[in-house]
């Protein structure tokens, strides 16, 4: 997974134009672990996608979480880096309540 979150942080990092940016401040990685976390309450595991389940939930919630992000960052339809890491640092708080 780590793997994973590196390019990830180098993404939002080039996208936002910010050195803050990473998946744990935006709230990808809550949004995962959230979803994840439904996945395995639902069962989601014992269905047609076996194995697979958990990994594409947990996927599914992220990109959830990205469309929020970048949707509340945007101020007169553009992108606001602080609005949108403002944002990320609400929606992580939130999951993390959840």
């Amino acid at each position: 997974m780590g793997a994973a979150l590196a390019p990830a942080g180098v993404a939002f990092q080039a996208l936002l134009r910010n050195p803050l940016a990473d998946p744990y401040v935006l709230g990808v990685s809550g949004g995962a672990a959230v979803a994840g976390t439904i996945a395995i309450v639902l069962g989601a595991s014992n269905g047609w996608l076996g194995g697979w389940a958990l990994p594409i939930w947990a996927f599914a919630g992220a990109l959830g979480a990205i469309v929020l992000v970048l949707t509340f960052g945007r101020l007169r339809g553009r992108l606001v880096p602080n609005v949108a890491l403002l944002a990320g640092v609400v929606l992580n708080a939130l999951s993390m309540r959840w």
